[in-house]
């Protein structure tokens, strides 16, 4: 009979690229679902290589479609969250060179800047100081 078991079992075959361990004991696998022979398994990996998450996939499906009672196989390759670097060098792009002529307010001094157009928002700003 299929189980979540039988197929965690069968995953312990699939080792991650570059590496002797399994996906199973790097605790990639985070879903498997067994109804009527369709088996659907999720992963998350922690590193952003396509190239690994490619055969990972590869590999999971051809382990998976072997066990007897399998008919359908979904497998669903998550890559990892990115980090807080890159988020900003996304913001960075985001913002390109494009500047916002939104007021400030007034200054302490009671210049008003803001109308001089001398004091601009830049939104790249937000992302320097999220650095």
């Amino acid at each position: 009979m299929l189980t979540q078991e039988a197929i965690l079992d069968a995953l312990k075959a699939v080792k991650y690229p570059g590496y002797s361990r399994d996906i199973i004991s790097f605790g990639l696998v985070k879903h498997v679902a067994v109804n009527n022979g369709a088996v659907n398994v999720r992963l998350e990996l922690t590193s952003p290589n396509p190239d690994a998450a490619r055969i990972v996939k590869a590999e999971c499906e051809n382990v998976i479609r072997a066990q007897p009672g399998v008919t359908h196989v979904f497998a669903e390759i998550k890559p990892p969250a990115p980090t807080a670097a890159a988020q900003i060098e996304r913001c960075r792009q985001m913002a390109g060179e494009q500047r916002w002529d939104l007021p400030i307010g007034r200054r302490e001094s009671g210049c008003d800047k803001a109308r001089s157009g001398e004091d601009t928002f830049d939104p790249r700003n937000i992302c320097l100081a999220a650095a």
